[in-house]
């Protein structure tokens, strides 16, 4: 099924043509990222209304009814604070929705949950990125996966699933945020690891919808973890960022003490919940605790009932570039090294043997937090211990024969005594130590791709290989810490993102639109409207091949890793593209 739902993306897009003419690599993109250092996040639904942080579901949406949504007076503040991009909650997980979207079902008053429906009957998320754009200031998006209105909800996550229709629902809305409003660097999704888990709502739905729409689109989720699992940009908001973060991420954080929607009795001129940030203590954080690790400090100022940000939060903004202005002499973001570019989310799991009590399904929810310190999640157990005679193993199904799987990620138990060091990780029994991956496309045969040993701690662990054609992946544990029952938090598996290719638009002015992708099959895709010819060049200049298309065409030949140019002719003149592939 996901595989069609992907295609139809893929077709929407190249019908509507591309938001952006250069691809750029994650690495690249994340680079861009951590290179606006200071945003601001803008907490503003229907619990700004309802005085509620988690607003319940199914309430009138006329409850929405600001006397104006001033988005060009939260853009000037952000401006002033020094800010370089914002992110607006477009849907809390409530359902509200600050658009018109037409995926949603009739609530119980007969009308829908968005904008057109409420008090104040305009497209927010327009106005929001016009307002932003304006001021030179980038929009991005925050966007619920958990929805109670639409039933989006998947509770303990041992039962129960996410229907077709509702994950038409997710991948319906998504697909409006990213084809009406241009380009959207940063989408930050909540209520999905922690909620629904990234297996019932797969991942790799989500992330073939959101990178076929817009390739340079980056994906954080609020997942309590210290080190990027199934993500692009790590999020930190329980816990401070690491201070010895390498990786892109952000920093949440309210300017007022506590809550992040604007509430009447506890935020009115700043009284209670500690108050107002000074801009001093502002400006110490983005020096001394974000910009120094490559994280983005995301500063939370919540529009009142007025749809305006009230005076004590703009007077402490104006201040903070008297305290802080960017550090240009940062080393470059540390290269993440191998990331799983193309994941494959399994539609089922088995185990040798469980634990009582364990499920192996587990080892696959994509479930993950932490809260009130302490780790929530659920680990599958082995019933025996592994040896080399009697190894103990998970095995994927992934619905259906995948011909490029290249990379598995084991990520051991996240249980530590402080959020933000993974050193502290604790209850290392059992964690794999030996191990031996087998693909198979039968689940009867089943062939070596890679073996190895982990370090005893809890750093989610990368086992890139050959690319293979699989189904059924295997992970295989002859020995554990301790020499007891083997434990998985998680497992993943997909395609890596060496052998990714990046285009960068090199025709100036030229009349000509054509655009280059690479497919999921690793295949360039070059598109240009009518009859046209394409040539593949090395660096150099020197043509390797050429081939010709209507509308659109997939070179004959693919490219090994490189430098190279393609050079498209179509009716309007010609138009050169250069191609980072690695």
């Amino acid at each position: 099924m996901r595989p069609f739902l992907l295609g139809a993306v893929l077709a929407l897009c190249i019908g509507q043509s591309a938001q952006s003419a250069a691809v750029l690599t994650t690495y690249q993109n994340q680079q861009a990222f951590v290179d606006m250092r200071f945003g601001m996040f803008v907490h503003f639904n229907l619990g700004t209304f309802t005085d509620q942080e988690w607003a319940t579901p199914n309430q009138n949406p006329l409850l929405f009814a600001p006397t104006a949504v001033n988005c060009a007076q939260w853009a000037a503040a952000a401006k002033s604070a020094g800010m370089t991009f914002a992110v607006l909650t477009t849907k809390h997980h409530d359902g509200f929705c600050l658009w018109p979207t037409q995926h949603q079902k009739k609530n119980t008053f007969g009308t829908y949950q968005n904008v057109m429906y409420s008090g104040f009957k305009q497209d927010v998320v327009k106005l929001y990125v016009d307002a932003f754009r304006a001021a030179g200031v980038t929009p991005c998006l925050y966007f619920s996966i958990w929805d109670r209105t639409e039933g989006i909800d998947s509770g303990s996550l041992d039962s129960g699933s996410i229907t077709p229709a509702q994950m038409a629902t997710i991948t319906g809305q998504l697909t409006e945020l990213l084809t009406s409003y241009g380009d959207i660097p940063f989408l930050m999704f909540d209520g999905w690891t922690w909620m629904t888990g990234r297996q019932q709502v797969a991942y790799q739905t989500i992330r073939d919808t959101v990178k076929a729409l817009q390739p340079n689109c980056l994906i954080a989720d609020h997942n309590g973890l210290t080190q990027p699992y199934e993500e692009d940009i790590l999020n930190f908001e329980h816990f401070d960022v690491p201070s010895k973060n390498t990786f892109a991420s952000t920093q949440g954080n309210k300017i007022y003490g506590s809550g992040w929607f604007w509430h009447t009795a506890s935020f009115k001129s700043g009284a209670g919940n500690g108050g107002v940030k000074s801009a001093s203590s502002i400006g110490s954080v983005l020096k001394n605790t974000t910009e120094p690790v490559w994280c983005n400090y995301l500063l939370d100022c919540p529009p009142d009932t007025n749809g305006v940000i009230e005076s004590d939060i703009t007077d402490v903004l104006k201040q903070v570039p008297n305290y802080w202005t960017p550090n240009l002499k940062r080393a470059v973001l540390p290269d993440p090294g191998v990331l799983l570019e193309y994941p494959v989310t399994p539609v089922a799991v088995t185990a040798t043997s469980s634990a009582a009590g364990c499920r192996p399904y587990w080892a696959i929810d994509g479930h993950a937090d932490w809260v009130s310190g302490a780790a929530v999640q659920k680990l599958w157990q082995s019933a025996a211990a592994p040896s080399a005679a009697a190894p103990q193993s998970v095995t994927l199904d992934l619905g259906s024969v995948y011909p490029n799987i290249s990379l598995l990620e084991y990520m051991p138990s996240q249980a530590r005594t402080t959020g933000n060091d993974i050193t502290t990780v604790t209850g290392k029994a059992g964690f794999i130590t030996t191990y031996t991956i087998y693909v198979s496309v039968d689940n009867k045969t089943f062939t070596k791709v890679a073996s190895g040993t982990f370090a005893v701690d809890g750093s989610i662990k990368k086992v890139p290989f050959t690319p293979a054609a699989a189904r059924y992946v295997k992970l295989e544990a002859t020995g554990t810490s301790g020499g007891g029952p083997a434990v998985v938090d998680e497992i993943d598996v997909g395609r890596s993102n060496r052998g990714t290719t990046a285009v960068a638009d090199m025709a100036g002015k030229s009349a000509v639109r054509a655009f280059c992708r690479v497919l999921a099959s690793g295949k360039l895709l070059i598109e240009s409207p009518g009859s046209f010819k394409y040539r593949l060049l090395s660096a150099a200049g020197r043509e390797l091949f050429q081939g010709a298309g209507m509308n659109s065409a997939i070179a004959l030949k693919n490219p090994n890793a490189g430098i190279y140019f393609i050079e498209v002719h179509g009716r309007d003149g010609i138009r050169t593209m250069k191609i980072f592939r690695n």
